[in-house]
Order: C-alpha cells, then sequence, then structure tokens
C-alpha cells in the first residue's frame, strides 16, 4: 500500500504542477512535507494506524519529516527529467 500510494500521489504531484508550477515550491521537499503532515501526523493516528504524534519520539518525527522531504526533491527530479524529454 505505501509503495503504491507514493506513486499515486508523485502522480497527482507532477500532475498538479504541470498546471500550477508555483505548487513545486523548494523543487518538491514542500510536497513532502505537506504529505507527511496529511498522513503520518493526521490521517493514520486518527484511523489507528499509527500513535498520536505527541506519543512518537521525537528523533521517529524528525525522520518521518526528512525521508517524506528526501520523497518529494526525488519526485520532482522525476517529474523534470519526465518533463525534459517528452
Amino acid at each position: 500500500i505505501h509503495w503504491a500510494f507514493g506513486a499515486l500521489a508523485g502522480g497527482v504531484y507532477g500532475a498538479l504542477v504541470e498546471l500550477e508550477p508555483s505548487l513545486g515550491a523548494w523543487r518538491g521537499a514542500a510536497f513532502g512535507i505537506t504529505l507527511n503532515r496529511i498522513t503520518h501526523e493526521s490521517l493514520l493516528p486518527r484511523l489507528g494506524l499509527s500513535r498520536p504524534t505527541g506519543e512518537q519520539p521525537t528523533q521517529e518525527r524528525i525522520s518521518e519529516w526528512v525521508t517524506h522531504a528526501a520523497y518529494g526533491v526525488g519526485t520532482d527530479l522525476v517529474r523534470r527529467a519526465v518533463r525534459k524529454n517528452l
């Protein structure tokens, strides 16, 4: 589910940035951080699929932010490469 969701979110990101380039803020890092806020800090705890953010160790939360920012940058790099080769 995680991989499929990541691919779907990346595709949606790519389409949205093509329509509104300002959504590609920080070369995609803002997208990754926003996705983290929506999923890991909001939806997943509410669905009981992860602990509430207040109960998560600080190191775990920082790791989630950094890895999601990196995911966003990677997603934007792929988007740029695809755009260049179209």
